[in-house]
C-alpha cells in the first residue's frame, strides 16, 4: 500500500515529568475543566482564538479553530493539564470530545500545518486521538508526529510508545476499498503513511522528526528527517517545546520581554531561593565598593597627608 503522508505534522508525547513541574496548569486545568466547552488554555505564541488574537491563559472553546502565527505555540488541555499541544507556524486545528460506552475521548482535529502533543497522562479522558485527513491515531502513552503533506496524504512517526492508527472511519465509508480495513499497531521509531488507497507499510525510523518552529527557518517534510540518520541524543529533544519555552504571544517572553526568557507561571521555574540570591549579590557589591572605598582613603592619606610617604624608588 502507499504510505500517507500528511501535510500538517502531530507529535504526541507521554512521559514522566516531576510533579511540581506543572503544579500551576494543574490548577488552572481543573478550573477549566469546570467549564464544559473550555477544552483548552493558549501558553505560549502569537497566533489566534477563531477571529480573535490569542492571549496568554485565553480559553479555547470545543470546536473552535486555533491558527499559529509566524512560530510554533503551545496549548494545554484544560481536563489534562499535564498534556500540550503544539501548532507549527501558520497550522490550523481545533479540538473536541466524543462520549461513547467507555468513556470520553479528546480528539484534536488537525486542518493544516504540524502538530506536536505532549502527554504525560490523560487526565480526565479515556483516549486521546488525533485525526489528519485519513487517519485516526489513537495514542496510548506516546511521543509521535503527524504531516499533513497535502490535501488526502497523511504520514505518522512514532518517537516514543505505541499508538494505533486506524483510517478514519468516515473515510473508510466513503472509500468502499477501504471498508473493513484492519488498524495498524506501531512501536517507538517506526512510521508509515496513508492515503485515499489506505494504510501504507510501517518502517523504521532512522532520524527524530521535528515540527517546524519558525516560518523563516527552511524545514523538511517529517517523512524525510526520518528517513535521515540522526544521534540517539536527538531523539529525547522537542525542537516544539524549546522554541515556546519562553511562552511568548509575539516570539518573545511575556515576562521579560526578551526572546528566549523564563515565562513564570508557564513552566516550573524555582524562585525559592531569588531573595537569598539577590540579598547575597547586593551584600557582595556593598563589600566590593566598601572596600575600594577604605583602599582609595588609605592610599590618599598615606602619599597626600600631613606626613605623606615617599613614593617608591625606581627599580634598578
Amino acid at each position: 500500500m502507499r504510505a500517507v503522508i500528511l501535510a500538517a505534522a502531530i507529535s504526541i508525547s507521554i512521559g514522566a515529568y516531576a510533579p511540581t513541574a506543572f503544579a500551576a496548569e494543574i490548577a488552572e486545568g481543573a478550573q477549566g475543566a469546570e467549564r464544559a466547552d473550555v477544552l483548552a488554555t493558549w501558553k505560549a505564541g502569537a497566533g489566534k482564538i477563531g477571529d480573535a488574537s490569542a492571549t496568554l491563559g485565553g480559553e479555547i472553546p470545543s470546536g473552535t479553530h486555533m491558527t499559529a502565527g509566524d512560530r510554533a505555540v503551545r496549548v494545554v488541555l484544560a481536563k489534562a493539564p499535564r498534556c500540550s499541544l503544539y501548532l507549527s507556524p501558520k497550522a490550523e486545528m481545533f479540538i473536541d470530545e466524543k462520549t461513547d460506552g467507555t468513556g470520553t475521548s479528546l480528539v484534536a482535529h488537525l486542518v493544516s500545518g504540524q502538530l506536536e502533543a505532549d502527554i504525560a497522562d490523560k487526565g480526565a479522558y479515556t483516549d486521546v486521538h488525533v485525526l489528519g485527513k485519513i487517519i485516526d491515531v489513537k495514542v496510548t502513552g506516546t511521543l509521535l508526529v503527524v504531516e499533513r503533506v497535502k490535501a488526502d496524504t497523511d504520514y505518522v512517526a512514532l518517537v516514543h510508545g505505541k499508538i494505533l492508527v486506524n483510517v478514519r472511519k468516515e473515510v473508510a465509508e466513503a472509500i468502499a476499498a477501504l471498508s473493513g480495513s484492519e488498524g495498524v499497531e506501531m512501536n517507538s521509531r517506526q512510521g508509515l503513511t496513508a492515503d485515499a488507497s489506505g494504510l501504507g507499510p510501517v518502517h523504521n525510523l532512522l532520524g527524530r522528526p521535528q515540527i517546524q518552529t519558525s516560518s523563516a527557518s527552511e524545514h523538511s517534510s517529517l517523512q524525510s528527517q526520518g528517513d535521515t540518520p540522526a544521534p540517539d541524543s536527538s531523539w529525547d529533544t522537542s525542537a516544539a517545546e524549546n522554541s515556546t519555552a519562553d511562552g511568548g504571544v509575539n516570539g518573545n517572553s511575556a515576562g521579560s520581554g526578551v526572546e528566549g526568557g523564563p515565562q513564570i507561571g508557564d513552566h516550573d521555574v524555582d524562585l525559592s531561593n531569588a531573595g537569598n540570591d539577590i540579598n547575597a549579590q547586593i551584600s557582595s557589591e556593598i563589600e566590593k565598593d566598601v572596600s575600594n572605598e577604605v583602599t582609595n582613603q588609605v592610599i590618599n592619606q598615606a602619599f597626600s597627608g600631613p606626613n605623606p610617604l615617599s613614593p617608591p624608588p625606581s627599580p634598578p
